[in-house]
C-alpha cells in the first residue's frame, strides 16, 4: 500500500491557481461580480474550465462541462470544491497529468471575448441549477457520447 502511495499522489489545487489567470480571464459578468467571494471563486473557475474545454461548442456541450465539474465535486472522489476539482494534478511514476489536460499545457490561441462571457453566463446558470443536468450526473466528458469537439 505504501508502494501504491508513492507512485500515485493527488494534488488538490485551490483557487490560488486562479490568480495565474485572473489577469485573462476577468469577470465581466455584473451578476457574477456581485457573488461572495467564494461562490464567485468557484463559478469562475467552471467558467474558465467551460471557455478551455468547450469554447465554440454549443450551450449544452458547455453545459455538459459545468455539469461535470460540479457532479465530480458533489462525488468526494475529486476536490473539495470547482476550483480543486478543475485544477487537480496526480502524478504516477514522475508524470503528472491533470482531470482537465489544459491546465497543464499553454494554451496559444488567441482569446476570444463573446466565448469567455457566454462561458461565465452558463457557469453561473449551473451554480444556480437553472440549467437542467445533460449530462445525466457524468463524472466524465466523454461519458456523454453527444459531446461534440468544435468545428
Amino acid at each position: 500500500l505504501l508502494m501504491l502511495a508513492s507512485l500515485l499522489s493527488f494534488s488538490p489545487a485551490s483557487a490560488d491557481h486562479l490568480d495565474r489567470y485572473a489577469d485573462r480571464f476577468e469577470i465581466t459578468l455584473p451578476r457574477l461580480a456581485e457573488m461572495p467571494e467564494v461562490a464567485r471563486k468557484n463559478i469562475q473557475c467552471t467558467a474558465i474550465n467551460i471557455y478551455h474545454e468547450a469554447r465554440g461548442t454549443s450551450a449544452e456541450n458547455q453545459a455538459i462541462v459545468a455539469w461535470v465539474t460540479k457532479n465530480r465535486v458533489k462525488s468526494g472522489r475529486y476536490g473539495s470544491d470547482e476550483c480543486d476539482t478543475v485544477f487537480q494534478t496526480n502524478t504516477r511514476n514522475g508524470k503528472t497529468s491533470a482531470q482537465f489536460s489544459w491546465t497543464i499545457r499553454k494554451s496559444t490561441a488567441k482569446f476570444e471575448p463573446a466565448s469567455w462571457l457566454t462561458a461565465q453566463r452558463i457557469a453561473m446558470d449551473v451554480h444556480e441549477n437553472k440549467i437542467k443536468d445533460p449530462s445525466d450526473g457524468a463524472l466524465d466528458l466523454y461519458q456523454k457520447s453527444h459531446l461534440r469537439k468544435r468545428p
